[in-house]
Order: C-alpha cells, then sequence, then structure tokens
C-alpha cells in the first residue's frame, strides 16, 4: 500500500472515528439491562413479564425454570425508577 494511500486512511480515521464515537455517546442508554445466567434459554421477554417476574407474580421462564430474581436495596434509585 502507498505511503498516500495510509496517510489518507488515516486521516479519515483521525476525522470521522471521534465523530462517530461522540454520536455514540449521545445515544440514551437503554432503560433497562436484565442479565439471566448463560444457561437460560430466553432470548426476549416482554416488559409484562419482567415486571411480573420482579414482583413474584410470575415464578418460573417459559421453560419451566424458577426464576431468582436479585432484587435492589429499597433505596436504589432504579429500584423506584422499575
Amino acid at each position: 500500500m502507498s505511503r498516500a494511500v495510509v496517510l489518507l486512511l488515516l486521516v479519515f480515521a483521525a476525522i470521522v472515528l471521534p465523530a462517530e464515537v461522540a454520536r455514540a455517546d449521545k445515544r440514551p442508554p437503554p432503560p433497562y439491562v436484565v442479565v439471566v445466567n448463560t444457561a437460560n434459554a430466553t432470548t426476549s421477554a416482554s416488559r409484562r413479564f419482567l415486571g411480573d417476574a420482579f414482583l413474584k407474580k410470575t415464578t418460573r421462564w417459559p421453560n419451566g425454570d424458577v426464576i431468582l430474581p436479585v432484587d435492589q436495596s429499597e433505596d436504589a434509585g432504579v429500584r423506584r425508577r422499575f
């Protein structure tokens, strides 16, 4: 690869990549992230299902496994928002 092409790629990366990173930082984070054991086959869940699981109205995953929610402390902001 010629020096001119390498220089052009470096200039492009120096200008475009920081702009993309800055733009990505301005995207709002998802409201909640649900973490499950990697052995859990569930790939998605409705907001209602997750709310019911959190409130222990639903105690099993669709495949029959028991749901073991991890609770936040009562004064945690994320718990109040949820």
